[in-house]
């Protein structure tokens, strides 16, 4: 699989993730295989806010060449590449004073112990606030026909 190629397809800040267990499972390592351009140069050229350990890109680091450890990445990193889940996360992570919308894809090719996702990020300095509102369309529809039956009324216990 050309794993360049599919992260050069994407418009969004790519990278293909590798994760690798150990025989039992438990020691991990997570290293970004290759990265699109817009990839790369947020990490050679980052914006304001995005402090990077380093700033050349190297492929197949491990991302703590670039980050400080974070568990929930390499937990979302995990549960896409190994267990194959496709993945959506909208934060704003301590270390940086930006909104970041998360997806983590799962690639099916395996190399024994060694499995892949694709990691895309979109970077903003403000929220957006359908990116925060990620409801089903049942708990808004809820939501809209209570707002519209409390506004009509004067007896909001009776409502």
């Amino acid at each position: 699989m050309d794993f360049q190629r599919i992260a050069d397809a994407m418009t969004a800040m790519t990278c293909v993730m590798a994760v690798e267990t150990s025989e039992d499972g438990k020691k991990r390592s997570f290293r970004i295989v290759c990265g699109n351009k817009a990839y790369v140069e947020s990490i050679e050229h980052s914006q304001p806010g995005m402090n990077m350990l380093k700033d050349k890109f190297v492929p197949n680091s491990e991302y703590t060449d670039y980050l400080t450890r974070d568990l929930n990445f390499e937990d979302f990193c995990y549960r896409s590449a190994v267990e194959k889940r496709c993945l959506h996360a909208y934060v704003h992570p301590d270390r940086m004073d930006l909104w970041l919308n998360l997806m983590f894809i799962p690639l099916g090719k395996d190399e024994g112990n060694i499995s892949y996702c694709l990691y895309l990020m979109e970077a903003s300095a403000e929220p957006e606030s359908e990116n925060l509102s990620n409801l089903s369309s049942d708990i808004a529809t809820a939501v809209l026909d209570t707002c519209i039956r409390l506004r009509g009324t004067s007896d909001f216990h009776a409502t």
